[in-house]
């Protein structure tokens, strides 16, 4: 579990709305190497400092990362989070 700062998430999430967390997390897990503005971003400052780069690399070693908001409603206990994954997807949103 992660708990940010309001000066924190204003940091990570540059001036956008704070939902901009998440999609700061993934861009620091998935585009460390592809992100030429990666190193000077919000995410960067923030994510290094509070998670650091051994977090880092147990995530993007996961075989699938699963994002749950904190207003989710879980409808059936007994569906396995996996029954929605596909493994011809590499990315899979919902909303």
């Amino acid at each position: 579990s992660l708990s940010l700062s309001r000066v924190d998430m204003a940091t990570l999430c540059e001036g956008r709305h704070f939902a901009w967390a998440k999609v700061a997390l993934l861009r620091w897990i998935c585009a460390a190497e592809e992100d030429k503005e990666l190193p000077q971003s919000g995410a960067e400052r923030i994510f290094s400092r509070v998670l650091g780069e051994s977090v880092r690399a147990e995530l993007r070693a996961a075989e699938w990362l699963l994002w749950l908001d904190a207003d989710l409603m879980v409808l059936d206990h007994d569906t396995a989070f996996s029954e929605f994954l596909d493994d011809s997807k590499d990315l899979v949103l919902g909303e």
